[in-house]
């Protein structure tokens, strides 16, 4: 599926039953990361940007903390990934 239509897709459900879309944008943020290149990560930082959101809506803040610092753990020494997160303001 491309990401246009995902992203139509995804506003819908995130309107009626953000939960859900967690595990999704979990799987899509390590898919990207996994490209290795710097598109991919600012594609994974914008993924991220969203399930933070995703995470505050429906008060599982505690996932998003988790998730966040797993990625700050496990990716630290990937420079360019860093630099795509913090500039999404993460």
């Amino acid at each position: 599926m491309n990401e246009p239509v995902m992203l139509k897709l995804f506003k819908e459900i995130k309107k009626h039953d953000p939960v859900r879309l967690i595990p999704l944008y979990r799987d899509l943020v390590l898919k990207h990361i996994g490209d290795r290149n710097r598109t991919g990560y600012a594609r994974a930082a914008r993924w991220m940007k969203d399930l933070k959101e995703v995470c505050a809506r429906s008060g599982k803040e505690d996932v998003w903390n988790g998730f966040y610092r797993q990625i700050m753990t496990e990716y630290r020494r990937f420079r360019s990934l860093m630099e795509e997160i913090r500039t999404a303001g993460l």
